[in-house]
């Protein structure tokens, strides 16, 4: 697949979404960051991916956030915006220019 449609926005019942393999895909609409009942998002090896979208911490649901072995380029700093996330996982990313610290706004293990 190599892009996720703007209307993916409108899914706001939406639980999990599950991108992982997506090889060729290199950006995700900003319309993700409507999706309100979000509570697990895997982006595992997406190769092309560059970086998430600008709002990214608008996503209070989500739990599960799935970063492992891509080359995104950029991890924003609104992920630490994500006030119910439980679990990260941004192994085995080739990073050019991620935080060395995120402030969470409530205390998990990552």
């Amino acid at each position: 697949m190599g892009r996720v449609h703007e209307s993916i926005g409108d899914l706001n019942k939406l639980v999990c979404l599950n991108l992982g393999d997506c090889g060729s895909l290199k950006n995700i609409p900003d319309s993700i960051c409507r999706l309100s009942s979000l509570e697990k998002l895997v982006l595992r090896s997406c190769w092309s991916l560059e970086e998430l979208p600008e709002e990214i911490g608008r996503l209070t649901s989500l739990k599960v956030l799935q970063l492992s072995q891509g080359y995104m380029q950029r991890l924003l700093e609104s992920v630490g915006l994500l006030t119910n996330l439980q679990e990260l996982e941004i192994s085995n990313c080739a990073d050019e220019d991620h935080p060395r610290h995120f402030r969470f706004a409530s205390p998990a293990t990552f």
